[in-house]
């Protein structure tokens, strides 16, 4: 994960008036890249479709997408729109990561309370700066508790259908790292 710095929210570290973003290289080699604000960004959006009834709180649902381009690295306000119908029982939320495949550490992640049986949840993502090496997959992962372990869902009984999922992932216009 890239250092992310903003001066103007730590003034015990250093201050600027001009509220500078400093991004370290990711992974760390000692390098920044220091903007006068923020870096510009752009959006990716990818549909992820199919149809899944998760028929425990603890399930989730987990598709793949390889981004073109890149080498591509996050910044800013992502999300996942979620379609989905037939919530009952325990599913006061749901949680989203994303991670690259074969590792661990998630990209970035996020939480949004489910108050209808059916509908349309948006679920924010957290801003995370993080490096997306060329031509790897990234894994979308759905449900009351991810299967990384990221947010965990307690047991419980109930069932939802997951239905296309939408990844929104913030993206800086030029990746820092290499």
């Amino acid at each position: 994960m890239a250092l992310l710095h903003l001066f103007s929210h730590f003034p015990a570290v250093g201050s600027n008036p001009g509220g500078a973003v400093e991004l370290g290289h990711d992974p760390w080699d000692g390098k920044v890249k220091v903007y006068k604000g923020l870096p510009q960004m752009r959006h990716k959006v990818v549909n992820l479709p199919g149809k899944k009834k998760l028929t425990r709180p603890s399930a989730s649902v987990r598709r793949s997408v390889r981004l073109t381009g890149g080498p591509l690295e996050t910044f800013g306000d992502g999300s996942i729109t979620v379609h989905y119908a037939g919530a009952a029982g325990s599913w006061p939320r749901l949680a989203a990561t994303v991670t690259v495949k074969g590792t661990a550490f998630p990209v970035t992640f996020g939480s949004a309370p489910v108050t209808k049986p059916s509908g349309v949840l948006k679920i924010p993502l957290s801003d995370q700066a993080v490096f997306l090496p060329r031509g790897k997959r990234l894994v979308v992962s759905v449900g009351g508790g991810t299967a990384d372990g990221v947010y965990a869902q307690a047991g419980g009984s109930g069932s939802i259908t997951i239905r296309g999922i939408t990844l929104n992932l913030s993206l800086l216009k030029r990746a820092v790292s290499k």
